[in-house]
């Protein structure tokens, strides 16, 4: 498995993205493969520079084989490949789902299908629908010298899977590149707006690299006290990307089953202190609960009053109202104001929703580890928790857990000690963005 980190003798990963070339797939909405697995690569680009990961990208004019051979013939750490499926004749438009193939006896190729598997759930309309395959068929799998995964984002003959794609790029983007630069170690960085900041150190310039690397060009060197602009985006972060070993621990809680209680007693037994981002029911039915969250240090967050898909929200107005009504609850059960930090419902948003969030004075939070915790009548073991919640721990995580899981409820204490013993501390999110 490669990861490239900062070090001596380190370097940062290359990747080669490859979407589709098959102009002649039409969706059964507008455009065609090529086109929207290219539209898709493009909202990648942003995301998979700012963090430091550096692509290539296949010839749309040409075919798979030619992205083979351009692959193989420069260094790369992974190959990944953007398609959207399409059914056989006979169930044309009748099939749905997202598939993530590896070539099975590639442990890397598996890893990052499970990442990918990971990211995707949360965004996808049937999540269990989206799954890792193996495949001894596929070219960009089988004949890539860089371990690889070719992607089927939907059926591009299915409406429903069309439109999801086409409505919501950049959601799907931000969710692959994260998958991407976890696989390879790295701190998720966002582009953005620029801010004025002010270079502070203990007298010596401060280097300005190429890369989120020690080891990356110096391209300028900075002197103490000199002003610079520095690039952020609407207060929205998915991850500390200092590098120190601290996490923050956020629970998204859309119902109460009993599993808040334990979980309050282990974070008190370890003293940490978490975000809770609640709906408009759950402040109606479990006023105790946020009155114990509050008395005990947490923070309470905005998870909006009705837990609807705020990216289909573009009039200020009635997203106003999703955030404004919950506040209201909130004092008149607390008596206190609340915190401006938000989580959109499933972590689906607009650009639009994030200036929007960001005139309300709100904070967007989102996270860079978790994991398919919220089925109800599919929880992980206890084992398969861990399986997916220690390895791909990281410095500077933002960790969503749900708190209706009753397997969270179990592990939660064992689990902090776990991350306690491999050197992690834990943060608040007013320190995350302080």
């Amino acid at each position: 498995m490669p990861i490239m980190q900062e070090g001596r003798g380190k370097r940062m990963p290359f990747l080669f993205l490859s979407p589709s070339t098959q102009y002649f797939n039409p969706y059964v909405t507008t455009g065609d493969e090529r086109y929207w697995m290219n539209a898709l690569a493009d909202e990648m680009m942003p995301y998979l520079h700012a963090s430091g990961i550096t692509v290539t990208r296949n010839d749309p004019d040409g075919s798979a084989a030619q992205s083979i051979r351009d692959s193989n013939a420069s260094r790369q750490d992974f190959h990944l490949a953007l398609h959207s499926n399409a059914a056989p004749q006979a169930l044309a438009g009748q099939l749905r789902g997202v598939d993530f193939y590896y070539y099975p006896t590639s442990e890397a190729g598996l890893r990052m299908a499970n990442i990918l598997v990971d990211n995707i759930k949360p965004i996808y309309p049937l999540p269990d629908r989206v799954q890792a395959r193996s495949s001894t068929i596929i070219g960009e799998l089988r004949r890539t010298r860089a371990p690889a995964v070719l992607t089927e984002l939907g059926y591009h003959d299915n409406t429903e899977d069309a439109n999801w794609l086409t409505g919501n790029l950049d959601a799907i983007a931000r969710a692959l590149a994260l998958g991407v630069t976890e696989y390879f170690g790295l701190p998720f960085l966002i582009p953005g707006q620029l801010r004025d900041a002010v270079v502070r150190t203990d007298g010596d310039s401060l280097n300005l690299r190429a890369l989120p690397s020690a080891e990356g060009p110096v391209l300028a060197q900075m002197p103490n006290g000199a002003p610079v602009r520095i690039l952020a985006q609407y207060d929205a972060w998915y991850a500390d990307p200092s590098g120190e070993k601290i996490l923050y621990l956020t629970f998204d809680a859309g119902y109460e089953n009993g599993c808040t209680e334990p979980i309050l007693d282990a974070l008190a037994k370890h003293n940490v202190k978490a975000a809770f981002f609640v709906v408009g029911n759950y402040i109606e039915q479990n006023p105790d609960l946020v009155r114990r969250m509050l008395r005990e240090g947490h923070l309470v967050g905005n998870h909006t009053y009705h837990h609807y898909d705020m990216s289909k929200l573009s009039d200020e107005a009635a997203f106003s109202r999703e955030l404004t009504s919950l506040e209201d609850l909130y004092r008149e059960v607390t008596g206190e104001q609340m915190q401006k930090y938000y989580r959109p419902p499933q972590g689906i948003y607009s650009e639009k929703n994030l200036e929007m969030a960001q005139k309300l004075g709100y904070r967007t939070v989102f996270w860079s580890l978790a994991y398919v915790d919220w089925y109800q009548d599919n929880q992980p073991t206890d084992e398969q928790a861990f399986a997916k919640l220690l390895p791909r721990i990281h410095p500077g995580a933002v960790v969503l857990l749900h708190s209706t899981s009753q397997t969270n409820a179990r592990i939660l204490d064992t689990l902090l000690t776990k991350w306690e013993e491999m050197g992690y501390t834990f943060g608040t999110l007013d320190e995350l963005y302080a």
